[in-house]
């Protein structure tokens, strides 16, 4: 029995000393066989990062340059505000940080990062820092943009204002001078005209006040100055209006005062009027034609209502065709005035106003034996003749 053990323990200590060298002769081509299947892992773990690097940086990339993209269009719209700021903000320092936001987002080093064919960690930290600035640059822009738009409307609601100040004023000074200036104007429609100009610029205020957007506002404002400055051309019309009826009334007053003392002073029928007492006369009479005119002097030929005698209380007078005469009874008497200007006469267009008119000639009539024209001076025109005719 203790043989048969035996012999198999002899077996298995054969068979395992078998199985070891065996192994022996095997462990070089495992160890090989091990670095290269630990070599691929290791390329495999590798590629696959690299993957993932791509795409993350391809990520950033993409939202660089949209950041990019949205600077530039911030910046163009921001230029176009800079353009009329100085004109439409009273604040200076605004329009200077607008400009330098606008040259920052123009001249920023972060504006062109070129694109990596073979990017890195670090270059996936270099394009989001790269963005981070933009994003920085484009918000800056924005404040700076909405301070000028802000002090944009600050500046047109302040302007805006003192339009509409000024505009009232003109409105009621307007309103005070068409209530005042009632039956006191020689030309109605200049108070009509200065109406029409007070209720259009309080129309053109309303439409500011109720005005929805800026394009609205603009064309409220454009009326409320244009119709103020109608109000105060209106205005200079009305008050000369009521200068020339003053005048007018000034001067018809004067008249009619004066022919009304001359009438009671010669009678109501002034049929003889004695010339050396240079009597006061009133004559009236129609103008049948111009006569001539020269150096200044106009000449009338007036028809008398009614023969007037006019006597030299005894002396000798001459008469238009060098005959002493101490009594001559007229039917037709010559008037003549001088003109405002020496040297000049009275237009065709202005001898029609008075031809086939009557008129009154008023005065103290005088004359002179060296003469051979009675003269008479006439309150409506000046120093006037007669004679015979």
């Amino acid at each position: 029995m203790s043989d048969v053990l035996a012999e198999l323990h002899n077996d298995d200590s054969a068979q395992t000393d078998q199985a070891g060298e065996n192994n022996t002769k095997r462990s070089p081509y495992m160890y090989i066989a091990g670095v290269v299947i630990l070599a691929l892992i290791i390329a495999g773990l590798w590629a696959f990062r690299s993957t993932d690097v791509d795409e993350e940086y391809e990520k950033a990339y993409h939202q660089y340059t949209l950041s990019v993209s949205a600077l530039n269009t911030e910046r163009k719209r921001a230029e176009e505000t800079n353009e009329s700021c100085a004109k439409t903000v009273s604040d200076t320092h605004v329009c200077a940080d607008l400009s330098n936001a606008i040259n920052s987002a123009k001249n920023s080093p972060f504006l062109s990062i070129p694109r990596q064919d073979n990017p890195s960690g670090a270059d996936i930290d270099q394009i989001n820092e790269a963005k981070k600035n933009i994003d920085m640059l484009k918000k800056n822009l924005q404040n700076a943009h909405e301070a000028v738009k802000k002090a944009s409307e600050e500046t047109t609601n302040a302007d805006n204002a003192k339009i509409v100040e000024d505009a009232k004023k003109l409105i009621e000074r307007g309103n005070n001078v068409y209530e005042s200036s009632q039956d006191k104007v020689a030309d109605e429609t200049t108070r009509q005209k200065l109406k029409q100009a007070v209720d259009n610029t309080n129309t053109a205020i309303v439409r500011l006040d109720a005005a929805s957007d800026d394009a609205e506002r603009q064309e409220a404002r454009a009326d409320i100055q244009k119709f103020s400055a109608t109000i105060t051309e209106n205005i200079d019309l009305v008050q000369n209006s009521i200068k020339s009826k003053s005048e007018a009334d000034q001067k018809e007053s004067t008249n009619t005062t004066n022919q009304a003392a001359l009438r009671q002073a010669i009678g109501a029928n002034p049929s003889r009027i004695d010339v050396a007492a240079r009597q006061n006369a009133s004559v009236t009479g129609k103008v049948v034609r111009q006569e001539n005119c020269a150096q200044g002097m106009v000449y009338y030929l007036l028809e008398v209502e009614q023969p007037i005698q006019f006597v030299t209380s005894g002396a000798k007078w001459k008469n238009a065709r060098g005959e002493e005469i101490s009594t001559s009874t007229l039917s037709r008497i010559q008037v003549s005035w001088r003109e405002a200007s020496a040297g000049t006469c009275q237009t065709d267009q202005q001898w029609e106003n008075v031809l086939n008119k009557n008129i009154t000639v008023v005065g103290p009539v005088m004359g002179s034996q060296n003469t051979k024209y009675f003269s008479t001076d006439v309150a409506f025109s000046g120093a006037r003749t007669v004679r015979q005719y």
